[in-house]
């Protein structure tokens, strides 16, 4: 099922990210980043009207969907520019787009709100400081894999 909306609110979202992250002193881009925020917004309520029956859910885990959608987007449109794009920025996507679809913003992000992102294309882990803790990804994964009460401290 094709999904219009979605499309619109990623390829957006992406736009976004480049006036506010990197774009941000530019002040030609201020306009832009707020057309995009209407049209980010107008395509949010789109395409959560045709998911009434799964909103709850959806809203729980959309800012990642898009955190997800973002990133890989800027890996792949910008190969040159791959070392700038490191755990630090997949934090700010994601305090970013948790503060824009759900309100409050992630304070304190830590990995274990990573743990199911898969950072490895075919090229080893993409994220440098990721590779260094590779030991804290996997605790992160057995930790969120394991049911409440039954965590190890």
């Amino acid at each position: 099922m094709k999904q219009p909306h979605i499309d619109a609110l990623i390829s957006d979202s992406f736009w976004y990210i480049i006036c506010t992250f990197f774009k941000r002193a530019e002040k030609r881009y201020q306009d832009k980043r707020e057309q995009l925020l209407d049209r980010m917004a107008a395509n949010f309520v789109s395409f959560f009207i045709r998911f009434r029956s799964r909103q709850r859910y959806l809203l729980t885990i959309f800012y990642d969907l898009i955190a997800q959608a973002v990133f890989f987007s800027l890996f792949f449109a910008y190969p040159k520019s791959r070392t700038k794009f490191d755990i630090n920025l997949i934090f700010e996507l994601l305090k970013e787009f948790a503060g824009l679809f759900n309100g409050p913003r992630i304070r304190n992000p830590s990995l274990s709100l990573i743990s199911h992102w898969t950072l490895d294309l075919g090229t080893g882990n993409i994220i440098k400081s990721l590779k260094q803790s590779s030991h804290l990804i996997s605790l992160c994964r057995r930790v969120h894999r394991q049911p409440r009460g039954q965590q190890k401290g």
